[in-house]
């Protein structure tokens, strides 16, 4: 946990559906540095040394094709706020995620059909960027490890 709010970069249904997401979207990766952290992070629990501070905010190529990709129009979407506004490190995770809305507490809302949950992978991590890192404060839970 980064003390940065997920709902301030959560990708909504209603945006998806329309075709556009007008600010950075939250994202988590499983390589989140140990006892660093950047602002708008406020914490880490990151267990990797040289890994990715809370707070760093990412990018997806803005040159970058997404037409190669075979991309739903959901997953171009999302693709295409990465490429504009970036991404935030908010969170570790079981891998590399960027968050939407959850649907569960919407009667007859779902994803089946617009976007699939490994739908991005098919972009390659050499697609990605770190485009800003603060400066770095040290300290988190030490308990991470």
């Amino acid at each position: 946990a980064s003390g940065v709010p997920i709902v301030a970069g959560l990708a909504m249904r209603h945006e998806i559906l329309a075709g556009e997401i007008r600010h950075k979207i939250a994202m988590a990766t499983w390589h989140n540095a140990f006892q660093q952290f950047t602002f708008p992070a406020t914490w880490t629990d990151g267990f990797e040394d040289g890994g990715l501070p809370e707070g760093a905010v990412m990018q997806l190529d803005p040159d970058l094709d997404l037409s190669a990709y075979d991309l739903s129009p959901a997953a171009a979407t999302l693709a295409r706020a990465m490429q504009k506004y970036g991404m935030v490190n908010v969170d570790n995770a079981r891998g590399n995620v960027v968050y939407t809305e959850g649907v569960y507490g919407h009667p007859g809302w779902t994803w089946d059909g617009i976007l699939s949950p490994d739908e991005l992978e098919r972009i390659p991590l050499e697609k990605y960027r770190v485009i800003k890192i603060g400066p770095l404060t040290n300290m988190g839970d030490s308990r991470s490890r």
